[in-house]
């Protein structure tokens, strides 16, 4: 039992080791500092609602911060949405304390992972992987026991080449897995609700652009993540 808790401890320090490292190693790529009017128009917000807690919190990118109908599709439970459109996953970690841990949430659920691999300097999907870690890391500082549940990446009509492809599929995968594998961590697979018999994306739950969801995809999105609140 000794040394099963030293394996544990073990694996902790690096993981978390790694996760640093990642940071510290990616850190010029990503421009937090780009986002700071969102984050000031969700703190105005909260002073003017005298928001303070909140039991649920959806953050991520676009794909999430464009789920206009959020609350009242997931009413009455208590939920809040504080996505940042164009983020990648360590600019959402960024701002944890003011987009999560300040509401003192059970339960977190992130989209993010898509602009990191299809960006202009796209990352692997072991980085999207290690700044899930970071993500978490964050998060747990202020509640270990809060659960955090990863939504999966979703292929879209416009991003099926080959490459991304293959790089979505696979960090969804090893996340997927690294989340089975950690108490409080969830995964929620979406690919399979939005793809057709041949496995390519349903262009009839996209807009225009192909990569963002129309309000039928939010309905099915709906219909999974109740299941985890």
């Amino acid at each position: 039992m000794e040394k099963y808790c030293m394996w544990i401890a073990l694996m902790i320090v690096v993981f978390l080791g790694a996760a640093l490292a990642y940071v510290a190693l990616t850190a010029h790529k990503d421009k937090p500092l780009a986002f700071r009017f969102f984050v000031s128009q969700y703190h105005k917000q909260d002073n003017r609602l005298g928001k303070q807690t909140c039991e649920i919190v959806f953050t991520g990118s676009s794909i999430m911060r464009f789920w206009d109908t959020l609350e009242q599709d997931l009413f009455p439970k208590e939920v809040i949405n504080r996505a940042i459109p164009g983020t990648k996953i360590n600019e959402i970690s960024f701002y944890t304390e003011r987009l999560v841990n300040q509401y003192r949430p059970k339960k977190v659920f992130l989209y993010a992972g898509s602009n990191d691999i299809q960006g202009r300097k796209p990352r692997t999907a072991e980085e999207v992987l290690l700044g899930f870690i970071n993500f978490v890391a964050k998060i747990r500082a202020s509640n270990e026991n809060i659960e955090i549940f990863y939504i999966s990446i979703v292929l879209s009509p416009a991003r099926t080449r080959i490459r991304n492809k293959e790089e979505i599929f696979k960090a969804n995968k090893i996340i997927r897995e690294y989340c089975s594998s950690h108490q409080g961590l969830g995964y929620i697979e979406m690919n399979d609700k939005f793809a057709d018999e041949t496995g390519l994306p349903r262009r009839e739950l996209f807009k225009d652009d192909n990569i963002h969801f129309n309000p039928e995809a939010y309905r099915i999105w709906k219909e999974e993540i109740v299941k985890y609140l």
